[in-house]
């Protein structure tokens, strides 16, 4: 049984998907429905750089590289970093500072889900380091906390008659 969600014609999907908040989300409804990654495919200048001016216009710049070396990356079957770095020199170099975004994020090419995907791997990897900061502030917190007299009368016994339990 198909969801109403993914009957929505294109045109609302290249609706929804310029007005999504930041690129992680449109790489969220690319991958979540066939349908809005078709939307994508016709309309992908357009959308990302209403992306980019909505959440990130101070990297709008550095977006458009990370899209010219996805194209790059995609289109070089012998990949070499020299060979990428050649090919990045001899861009103009209007077509980062001054060109529209459809010569940034050209459709039909692989730059502009590549640069999606690099937000959604960007997204991800904060949430791993914000993760693994909490806890190791908690694990330091815990080493020093049960030699004091302070972890010992007001915190594990915050409330009269609860305890409290480490792990929790």
């Amino acid at each position: 049984m198909v969801s109403s969600f993914n009957r929505l014609p294109l045109d609302v999907w290249i609706i929804i998907l310029r007005y999504a908040p930041d690129l992680s989300t449109i790489y969220k409804f690319i991958c979540a429905s066939a349908n809005a990654s078709a939307a994508f495919n016709i309309d992908s200048p357009y959308i990302l750089n209403a992306a980019i001016e909505r959440s990130i216009p101070e990297y709008k710049h550095k977006a458009r590289m990370v899209a010219i070396l996805g194209t790059f990356l995609a289109s070089s079957s012998n990949f070499t970093f020299e060979g990428l770095v050649h090919g990045y020199k001899i861009l103009p170099k209007e077509v980062l500072s001054t060109a529209p975004a459809s010569c940034a994020f050209m459709k039909g090419t692989p730059g502009p889900r590549y640069l999606v995907l690099t937000a959604y791997r960007i997204e991800t990897l904060q949430h791993i380091c914000f993760v693994s900061l909490l806890y190791n502030i908690h694990e330091a917190l815990w080493a020093i906390l049960p030699n004091t007299e302070i972890h010992n009368d007001s915190i594990r016994k915050s409330k009269a008659g609860i305890d409290f339990q480490a792990v929790a």
